[in-house]
């Protein structure tokens, strides 16, 4: 499943979200929540965020990704993010949202650990 701004891989442990923009925040956020409300429907144990794409990303951006993982937690649904550039990480850490992400260094990483 894709569009513009995202790419979507689901299969059954779980699904990848990639970010197509360089930016994350702003116009896109209708989008995003309409693409979780979707995932949400698939009653998946597991959905990876990546981030390798993203230049920038705004409170909006963070809002987003907030409103994700609580979303997905209200339906026992893991949410990851993976693959984050320094500056992005750099901006999570400072609101603290890295306490309260699951975050890893990649797909690959998230992946095995569904298969143990």
């Amino acid at each position: 499943m894709m569009n513009s701004k995202f790419n979507i891989e689901i299969n059954d442990k779980y699904a990848v979200i990639g970010l197509n923009d360089d930016q994350l925040g702003g116009s896109d956020a209708l989008e995003f929540t309409n693409l979780i409300n979707d995932l949400k429907l698939k009653n998946l144990n597991n959905v990876v965020c990546d981030l390798n794409n993203v230049k920038l990303m705004n409170s909006s951006g963070l809002g987003m990704l907030v409103a994700a993982l609580s979303s997905f937690k209200k339906v026992n649904t893991k949410f990851t993010l993976v693959s984050i550039p320094d500056n992005i990480m750099n901006l999570i850490t400072m609101t603290h949202l890295d306490k309260v992400f699951e975050i890893r260094a990649n797909q690959e990483e998230v992946i095995n650990s569904l298969d143990k």
